[in-house]
């Protein structure tokens, strides 16, 4: 079917989509153990009606992303799929979380190649955003992996696939979406305990820049960049501090460490 064929709504899942959901969760993970239970995704739509996204064409749910609130702090850092699971299988969403964590993106067979992952994907950047959230953070599994394990390590691994040499169906479509690769993790799925993943962050696209460019660009104010502390120091507010500095052994040290800086500065303003 060519796609100027195709009927697309993007939207908000509802409880009223949980038996589509099972079907096509079921044809999709058919080897891990298909759907979650209705209670589980009901306790997601009640709890975060604005993370739970789908897709549907002419009416048929085609494509899902799951989605919660986490702390960055925990979830930037190594963990399990398990750590996200509740008792009664529910899923753990911290409303006073700073980060959107992605737990699931699915779409039907015979509709990939659509695009319709990064219209997922689009759409969860654009609600991080709206709530002026962190990051997004997930866990992605690298499948490809075992087939070059004797030629790479795991991060040669993901230097190849970064670069396009290899292509990995999960890393390379999260590359492409300008996520980037944290570190390595063990026994991410308790089904898979073989296979390696990653945990993934995506935080507005801007952790590709340099730290002092990031900082002259992200703030309005006219800075000067001290190298013995790696921060921003407004100038307005430098001075008035100055001002009231009075020991000349205080002065003479910090002279020393930042008027190159300040004078470079001011030479170019």
């Amino acid at each position: 079917m060519a796609h100027e064929e195709l009927h697309l709504n993007l939207r908000n899942l509802t409880s009223d989509d949980y038996p589509q959901l099972q079907r096509l969760m079921d044809r999709v993970y058919d080897d891990i153990g298909g759907a979650w239970p209705e209670d589980t995704i009901e306790a997601l739509v009640q709890q975060f009606p604005d993370g739970q996204i789908c897709i549907e064409e002419s009416g048929d749910l085609v494509a899902v992303a799951l989605t919660v609130c986490v702390k960055y702090e925990r979830f930037s850092n190594p963990h399990t799929y398990d750590d996200l699971i509740l008792r009664n299988e529910k899923i753990w969403h911290n409303a006073k979380g700073d980060s959107l964590y992605g737990l699931d993106v699915f779409i039907h067979p015979d509709y990939r190649g659509y695009r319709l992952g990064r219209r997922l994907y689009e759409a969860r950047k654009e609600l991080c955003r709206s709530m002026n959230l962190r990051a997004i953070l997930a866990g992605g599994r690298i499948p490809g992996y075992h087939k070059y394990s004797d030629q790479h390590s795991p991060e040669e691994y993901i230097q190849r696939v970064d670069r396009k040499d290899i292509y990995d169906p999960i890393l390379s479509f999260q590359l492409s979406n300008d996520f980037q690769v944290t570190r390595l993790m063990h026994k991410y799925l308790p089904e898979d305990e073989k296979s390696l993943a990653t945990p993934l962050c995506w935080n507005g696209g801007t952790s590709s820049i340099p730290r002092r460019r990031r900082c002259l660009t992200s703030r309005r104010l006219k800075c000067a960049w001290v190298p013995f502390s790696g921060r921003c120091v407004n100038l307005p507010l430098w001075r008035k501090c100055w001002n009231r500095w009075s020991t000349s052994w205080m002065r003479s040290r910090i002279t020393r460490a930042i008027s190159p800086c300040f004078q470079s500065f001011s030479t170019h303003r």
